[in-house]
């Protein structure tokens, strides 16, 4: 499995792994971009905004696209999530990885539901 595939399964347990997942893989300032009523959450409000919120049951990517940029990496996808309290979710996504000793964090991630 290379760098990228790693990326790919980090991604995923993004949509799917709960709050201890992001404690460990989410760098302390991150952003994340959602829709209105979220909209921009930093930082603490991440993790405050995962507690006791249902996870996805599933989740595919389609389209996918990679960039590297020096020590970050940006992934591109169409997401298709299952939700136990939404039924099923589409939405454009990005998330920026950059390595920090050597340890590849998310530091950005958008939503664009559609």
């Amino acid at each position: 499995m290379n760098e990228t595939d790693n990326l790919w399964e980090m991604e995923k347990s993004f949509w799917l792994d709960g709050v201890d997942f992001y404690r460990q893989h989410l760098a302390g300032d991150a952003i994340m971009v959602f829709a209105v009523p979220v909209g921009i959450l930093q930082g603490t409000e991440i993790i405050s905004s995962l507690e006791g919120a249902p996870r996805c049951q599933a989740v595919q990517f389609a389209d996918p696209r990679e960039l590297r940029a020096g020590e970050a990496i940006v992934l591109a996808y169409k997401a298709t999530g299952l939700r136990p309290d939404a039924g099923r979710y589409e939405a454009l996504c990005s998330s920026t990885y950059v390595r920090c000793d050597g340890t590849w964090m998310l530091v950005a991630h958008q939503q664009i539901p559609l």
